[in-house]
């Protein structure tokens, strides 16, 4: 009964946040490059330093780009327009963040 308790809280937690925060529901432009990240939507843009991201991993379908151990930017790959994009990602990843990226 607990566990059901804590999984409904979180569901409906995540969606009252979702629908009181209109900004979590616009479609996020991004741009990397060697200084950064850089993140466009409609009401709001942004730029992270590479030395703020703690981690990255690479999963079967995504990049997730840490920027705490509870908080991420999640990169999914049919994001990307072709392997070659995908590649120069992750090379990019590499020379960024060393050691802090977890890559296939």
């Amino acid at each position: 009964m607990l566990l059901a308790f804590l999984i409904g809280g979180t569901y409906f937690g995540a969606k009252r946040q979702m629908a009181s925060n209109t900004s979590l529901n616009e479609r996020i432009h991004y741009i990397f490059d060697e200084t950064g990240i850089a993140t466009i939507a409609a009401s709001s843009s942004g730029r992270t330093a590479w030395t703020n991201i703690y981690k990255a991993h690479e999963t079967k379908t995504n990049f997730l780009l840490f920027i705490s151990k509870n908080m991420m930017y999640t990169i999914p790959k049919r994001c990307f327009t072709d392997v070659d994009q995908i590649n120069a990602f992750k090379l990019l990843l590499k020379s960024q963040l060393t050691s802090r990226a977890k890559l296939k």
